[in-house]
């Protein structure tokens, strides 16, 4: 039985696009130190002749940034849940390096998740002149606008290597903040949306799992006194019309609240190169603007993803840790039979 908070989230989880707008205490601008270090680091690497994924935190030594990284881990799991981090000189990189100084930060933030059914660890977020909505097609692959939603394990990075002509504009949301207001203008809908639905895994189940997930997934769980949320409309529209029962006009409200909210209380921000966006997948909502190209190859926009899941990592329930199938269950808790 899923367990619903009747009552206002509080703390520094709930904020407004307003408010951080006002504010630059999310932004972490790396000294110069820390960008001495990691460019050491990344020339220790490459001499070793390591490849990218045998590259582990003792491997790259960045002790500036390295103090940091419990205020960042806390920041993302027990306050804002987001941070920027500001200053890396990716210009002065090839894409390689950038990959390489990427992930040996992220060894410092945690283990590295999987971002697909292929094993991917590491991914370019970069338009492949793909159609949005197609077969097998996923928005990081195409220039359209991507709604709102968070993805697996704690954290979502991404490290701006080139920006767009114009748009791809990033889009955060407190999921606390959306929460609330439900709570305050719509009481009616909690009990669906902490109920959740089924998702519709569009290819990237694990092998021998069904294409729609096997128990619903709460878009809003709470648990161990924490609120965690999990949203993508398109794969609860498709799980739910995938078993035969799409969802009404009445069944959607929920979800266009949702849609409405995360626009009213997002906040844009317009990423730069050399920086790295950190995001908790349980606190916020992402989303991003489309945008239009540069038509030179190296000018394209090009973003590096990596998911982590962290050390301080909350515990979650069974019904949400488990939305990618049994195996991918971590911290959370067994079901009471």
């Amino acid at each position: 039985m899923f367990e619903v908070l009747r009552e206002p989230v509080r703390g520094r989880c709930v904020w407004t696009g307003e408010d951080m707008a006002a504010t630059e205490s999310w932004i972490y601008v790396l000294p110069k130190a820390a960008v001495d270090e990691i460019d050491v680091a990344l020339r220790g690497v490459k001499q070793r002749g390591l490849s990218l994924f045998d590259v582990c935190r003792d491997d790259f030594p960045i002790p500036t940034l390295a103090a940091a990284v419990p205020t960042i881990q806390n920041e993302l799991e027990q306050g804002r849940g987001f941070i920027l981090l500001r200053g890396i000189p990716s210009v002065r990189y090839s894409v390689a390096d950038c990959e390489m100084v990427f992930w040996g930060i992220g060894t410092h933030l945690g283990d590295a998740v999987s971002q697909n059914a292929r094993g991917e660890l590491l991914s370019h977020v970069i338009d492949q002149g793909l159609a949005f909505g197609a077969e097998k097609v996923r928005g990081y692959q195409t220039r359209s606008k991507l709604f709102f939603h968070n993805d697996n394990g704690d954290t979502v990075g991404l490290f701006c290597l080139q920006a767009a002509k114009s748009g791809g504009t990033s889009k955060l949301v407190s999921s606390a903040a959306i929460y609330n207001d439900i709570l305050e203008s719509h009481p009616e809908y909690i009990d669906e949306l902490c109920r959740g639905y089924y998702y519709h895994m569009r290819g990237e189940q694990r092998r021998g799992l069904p294409e729609v997930t096997e128990h619903r997934v709460p878009v809003f769980s709470y648990h161990a006194g924490k609120l965690s949320s999990r949203y993508t409309r398109n794969s609860i529209l498709l799980g739910e019309e995938h078993l035969g029962h799409p969802l009404s006009v009445r069944e959607r409200a929920p979800l266009d609240l949702i849609d409405r909210l995360a626009e009213e209380l997002c906040l844009d921000m317009e990423l730069q190169p050399g920086d790295i966006q950190l995001c908790s997948n349980h606190a916020v909502l992402h989303a991003r603007t489309d945008f239009v190209d540069y038509e030179e190859a190296a000018r394209k926009r090009d973003l590096l993803r990596l998911w982590v899941n962290l050390p301080n990592g909350r515990p979650l329930t069974y019904e949400f840790a488990t939305r990618y199938g049994p195996g991918s269950a971590r911290r959370g808790v067994p079901p009471v039979l």
